[in-house]
């Protein structure tokens, strides 16, 4: 039996991770709410199947594809209001998604950074099938 490594068993580094840097901590459920925020916050995020949501982010990345965080939460198969949206900033945190030096523009017309999956995120795609 091969061990299963978690999104949460990696060093941690406080800034988003270009391509191809090595990997950092990815935030616990109950760090998902601020400590500002109502003890219901803290008990929503607790109940968040955070990995499960952040895999579903990484595999719509897996074709090599440059993505904006809209696009790739739509081809995990979230809608826009969902609570998934934070996914895309904790791969990027934990270096299995990078910013790829391009923007492009949302649905609202803003720019955005385009993202791609590491090597990291491959591996960890792989070990996680």
């Amino acid at each position: 039996m091969t061990e299963m490594l978690s999104l949460f068993d990696v060093a941690p580094h406080p800034r988003h991770r270009a391509v191809g840097e090595p990997p950092v901590r990815v935030p616990a459920p109950r760090e998902l709410a601020r400590t500002h925020d109502p003890d219901t916050s803290t008990a929503a995020a607790n109940k968040v199947n955070v990995t499960e949501q952040m895999l579903q982010v990484l595999a719509a990345y897996a074709d090599g594809s440059e993505l904006l965080d809209e696009q790739a939460y739509e081809r995990a198969g979230f809608s826009a209001a969902h609570h998934a949206r934070q996914r895309c900033s904790d791969l990027r945190r934990a270096g299995l998604i990078g910013r790829v030096g391009r923007t492009a523009r949302t649905v609202s017309g803003r720019s955005a950074h385009l993202c791609a999956i590491t090597t990291a995120g491959r591996a960890y795609l792989e070990r996680a099938a």
